[in-house]
């Protein structure tokens, strides 16, 4: 079984930001699995550096779409479990299409600042969400919100009509 879990770090800037810019307790969202693996886009200025400067394949698994093991989620509070039609098949649209996938920060910055900056082909953890869920056609092709991937919000998939609270 899937779930969709929001979070937030508490003492992370880029987190901050996210929180800020979309009024929300959250400012991650990302799928976990049973076994507490997680899956989703985050951010690390490391795996930043080694795509950058050609490092070792281990750096890259720092950044972007990855899937992640538990202890990668231990300094996350404000934790929220939540489902939706079609879960489980759209975690696996996002591993089939997206997964390494780069962090998209300029989107980030976008969403903070109202501005589109989203890059193509990077990700953010709401846009891969949104992207997904629309791949499978979750509220008629709509996803979460009728809204541009690149303009999803952690807190637009946490008050969607189509999402259950399963708790936190």
């Amino acid at each position: 079984m899937v779930k969709l879990r929001l979070s937030t770090e508490r003492w992370s800037l880029v987190s901050a930001l996210i929180r800020w810019g979309s009024d929300s307790r959250h400012s991650h969202v990302e799928y976990e699995r049973e076994d507490g693996w997680t899956l989703g886009a985050r951010f690390s200025l490391w795996g930043k550096f080694a795509r950058k400067l050609n490092w070792p394949k281990r750096w890259l698994k720092l950044d972007g779409v990855q899937w992640r093991p538990p202890k990668a989620s231990r300094k996350q509070v404000d934790v929220l479990y939540l489902s939706f039609p079609g879960i489980e098949q759209a975690a696996e649209w996002e591993e089939k299409n997206r997964l390494g996938a780069p962090y998209d920060l300029l989107g980030i910055i976008g969403i903070v600042t109202a501005r589109g900056w989203a890059e193509s082909n990077d990700a953010f953890c709401s846009e891969v969400k949104q992207e997904g869920a629309i791949a499978v056609g979750l509220s008629h092709g709509r996803g979460f919100q009728n809204c541009a991937p690149q303009a999803m919000k952690p807190r637009d998939i946490e008050i969607s009509l189509v999402v259950t609270k399963l708790g936190e």
